[in-house]
């Protein structure tokens, strides 16, 4: 018997003991989860699906006020440095226009 056959056999063995493992423990799974499936109340499956499918909808938009709110506060203040520069100007030229009065 050559090597490359005895390691081929083992590969096969242990990938058949862990394919049959897999399927042991995924069968175990499966049983825990339609054992507690069936043992849940009505109110317990809804609030499972409310909170599956609820949950994620109001953190969604909890992130959008909070991204529209960042947004507003940019433009207020965008608002606020524009409006002051204008009154800045307005003023300017009003002493201006004030001096050239007096100087003539």
């Amino acid at each position: 018997v050559h090597q490359g056959t005895v390691e081929s056999y083992y590969d096969e063995i242990l990938a058949d003991s862990i394919e049959e493992a897999s399927m042991m423990q995924a069968a175990n799974e499966l049983s825990v989860h339609a054992t507690q499936i069936c043992t849940q109340t009505d109110e317990e499956t809804v609030e499972e699906l409310v909170t599956s499918f609820l949950m994620p909808h109001v953190a969604r938009e909890h992130t959008q006020s909070k991204i529209q709110f960042e947004g507003r506060r940019f433009v207020h203040a965008a608002h606020s440095a524009i409006f002051d520069m204008v009154q800045n100007i307005e003023e300017d030229k009003q002493s201006r226009s004030y001096e050239s009065k007096y100087e003539e």
